[in-house]
């Protein structure tokens, strides 16, 4: 799991390629049963929060973490199959690091990104005025390969993105929300997993300083997730150099 928070402290969000499994319902079950991952080993515990992830078909990452020298990103990700809305806030850091909030979308397996003024003055360089005036409040399709956004939005397999530096033990178990958990400890950095209902993962908790992450809203329809409207999009690869 401390893999997990440097990939998004190195503004590598990991989203999760699910398959096509009914949705889970938390309305469903009111009061869930106990689901006796809290009797199971720590390795045995991420197992089934990775099984349960990804037969959620949804669901909501949202955290703060630390840049390091960069400041800190802020972001907020709805994802739904394959598809996903969010943002990116990106703040405090020194020269030269990207600032300023980015929206991103991807729907149909293609990604689009709208940056705030802030982040186009940062990125933008000595033709940031340029940039703000063709991108600002627009949706911007990537050329094929920008390592930027490539970065900034990874797809990787659920049992990679939850996947251990180290031996997993298991921690102290406390509420989340409204959800009892517990905690799998590697390292300094912690996954807190539901024991009641559907295992699935609700935290993770970087080294003190470095942040946290929650997941939430399993199996939510996410309808803002479409296609923005052809008027509203900028085509990079199409733009003369």
């Amino acid at each position: 799991m401390h893999r997990t928070i440097r990939l998004v402290a190195a503004v590598t969000i990991g989203l999760v390629a699910l398959s096509g499994c009914d949705r889970f319902t938390e309305a469903a079950s009111p009061e869930p049963s106990d689901n006796g991952v809290s009797a199971l080993s720590g390795e045995e515990i991420l197992a089934k929060a990775q099984s349960a992830l990804e037969g959620a078909k949804s669901f909501r990452f949202k955290g703060d973490v630390s840049l390091d020298e960069a400041g800190r990103l802020a972001f907020d990700v709805k994802i739904r199959d394959q598809d996903l809305i969010g943002t990116f806030t990106m703040s405090g850091g020194g020269a030269g690091s990207p600032q300023g909030k980015v929206e991103a979308l991807r729907v149909n397996g293609q990604t689009y990104f709208k940056g705030d003024e802030t982040f186009w003055k940062s990125a933008g360089g000595k033709n940031a005025g340029a940039a703000i005036e063709l991108f600002e409040g627009k949706w911007v399709r990537p050329k094929p390969g920008d390592k930027f956004f490539a970065s900034l939005l990874k797809l990787t397999e659920p049992e990679d993105f939850l996947k251990a530096d180290g031996p997993i033990t298991k921690g102290e178990t406390k509420k989340i929300g409204d959800l009892d958990a517990i905690a799998l400890k590697d390292g300094e950095s912690s996954l807190f997993v539901a024991t009641k209902g559907e295992p699935f993962p609700l935290r993770l908790e970087g080294p003190p300083g470095e942040g946290q992450a929650e997941f939430s809203e399993f199996g939510a329809a996410f309808d803002e997730i479409k296609e923005p409207p052809a008027d509203q999009v900028v085509d990079m690869s199409k733009l003369q150099t």
